[in-house]
């Protein structure tokens, strides 16, 4: 004979067992991901152009520190903040098919993000990112004639483990870590200088160098980058705090974060609890 109250047990445990199975497949076959900019720098710093991103499999490598760029597209960013051309070569890559920019601002898309600001942008991945893990990132530090920030190792960020479970992951970039792309004279000349009078993009005096760490900026007084100004959004701005080389400064900070996904699947682990737990209900008021 089939004993009610052991059969009341077994209900509950199985709308237990299916709620989290159902939990787990609603999150392991899809994802939301939050990918936030922060630019950090003081009022009249440097400003950030929107910052190119990509999920990959570790072979998109657009550059080495010591070496001319890998990636020809990818001086447009550097020089000018242009993210079309890198997005391009990466999807022309094959290292991976996620990619996105974080724009600076709604009212104009391309502008750059200002001191103090926060933006951010949301993509959906689903289980083919197990195949590319690897998070990289670029962005052009302005005003300048080429530099920018990026991670040199393409391996640095993973944001999946070989599990599939997501790291959350945060970091901060320093004007330490600020890199001169070698493509450009640093001239510094606002003719030539992205964001200050430069007319046109790829307007600035060829270089040929190599990626190095950044110099930093020519020194107050001198009529660089320091001295300069400009009017942005309805307002004057001077960059008499850009300088990024002044010890501890911070340029950005970079955060991914995974977001509740709105998903019908996330009803479903409810729905089978209320459904399994109804029944044992009734088969516990009639053993009582």
């Amino acid at each position: 004979m089939v004993n009610p109250r052991k059969t009341v047990s077994k209900l509950i445990a199985t709308a237990i067992a299916s709620a989290s199975v159902l939990t787990i497949a609603s999150t392991a076959s899809a994802a939301s991901l939050k990918i936030t900019v922060e630019n950090l720098a003081p009022q009249g710093g440097t400003l950030v152009t929107p910052l190119w991103f990509g999920l990959h499999d570790g072979t998109f490598d657009p550059f080495n520190e010591g070496q001319a760029l890998l990636i020809p597209s990818f001086e447009r960013l550097v020089e000018d903040g242009l993210t079309a051309p890198i997005s391009a070569s990466f999807a022309a890559s094959g290292a991976g098919t996620v990619q996105g920019t974080v724009f600076g601002g709604l009212e104009r898309p391309v502008a750059p993000i200002s001191p103090g600001a926060t933006v951010s942008t949301i993509i959906n991945i689903d289980d083919s990112i197990l195949n590319t893990p690897y998070f990289s990132y670029a962005a052009m530090v302005i005003p300048s004639n080429d530099a920018f920030f990026a991670n040199d190792d393409p391996f640095e960020h993973r944001l999946f483990d070989a599990q599939g479970n997501f790291i959350a992951t945060s970091f901060e970039i320093f004007g330490s870590e600020v890199y001169d792309a070698g493509t450009e004279v640093n001239d510094e000349n606002p003719i030539n200088t992205a964001f200050l009078q430069q007319p046109a993009p790829n307007t600035g005096t060829t270089e040929g160098g190599v990626v190095r760490i950044h110099d930093g900026f020519r020194p107050a007084g001198t009529g660089g980058v320091l001295d300069a100004s400009r009017p942005f959004r309805g307002q004057t701005i001077n960059f008499a705090n850009a300088d990024f080389k002044a010890p501890g400064y911070r340029v950005a900070r970079i955060t991914i974060e995974r977001v509740p996904e709105p998903s019908t699947l996330a009803i479903l682990p409810l729905t089978a609890l209320f459904l399994l737990f109804g029944k044992a209900r009734r088969l516990r008021s009639k053993v009582s």
